[in-house]
């Protein structure tokens, strides 16, 4: 739909995106997540920019920190999604994660964690604590593709009220 690009041009960005994944993906399951967020945030931002809708993933971690299985937890609307703290703890429980990573995005605005967001996350960590799983950090992905972590977020918060 875009002036300019044909079909063709079409399929090739969208193949070259798919093998960015595949490629973060790899990097995941392979290496140390906790080692390089970078790698962390471009691989959410690649997932997420552009989505038309809010998604929430899940990344399943084993406890070496790679990636088990990256899984979509919710589609929802152009301003919210769905989660659903008990089926993220048994999924991790099937899947025998020691970590989990939440990612999701903000498809229509550039604005950082909402209140519901920051509340739906302590009840999905404080969920996963009580079987033993360790909750790592939630990432949002803008409109834009910038990509906040909540630790961050919350950490600038508090370094703000401290200040006043």
């Amino acid at each position: 739909t875009v002036s300019g690009i044909g079909r063709n041009t079409a399929l090739l960005i969208h193949l070259v995106h798919e093998l960015m994944q595949i490629s973060y993906r790899e990097k995941l399951q392979d290496g140390n997540v906790l080692v390089d967020p970078v790698v962390i945030k471009e691989y959410c931002r690649k997932m997420l920019i552009g989505q038309c809708v809010e998604e929430l993933h899940v990344l399943y971690l084993d406890t070496n920190f790679r990636l088990i299985q990256d899984e979509t937890h919710s589609r929802g609307t152009i301003d919210q999604s769905a989660a659903y703290p008990r089926e993220i703890c048994r999924r991790a429980h099937l899947l025998n994660a020691a970590a989990v990573i939440l990612a999701h995005n903000h498809p229509q605005s550039n604005n950082s964690f909402s209140e519901p967001d920051v509340a739906i996350t302590q009840e999905i960590r404080d969920e996963l604590a009580k079987i033993g799983v360790t909750y790592i950090d939630h990432y949002l992905v803008t409109s834009t593709g910038i990509v906040h972590t909540l630790s961050e977020t919350m950490l600038v918060q508090k370094s703000s009220f401290e200040l006043e």
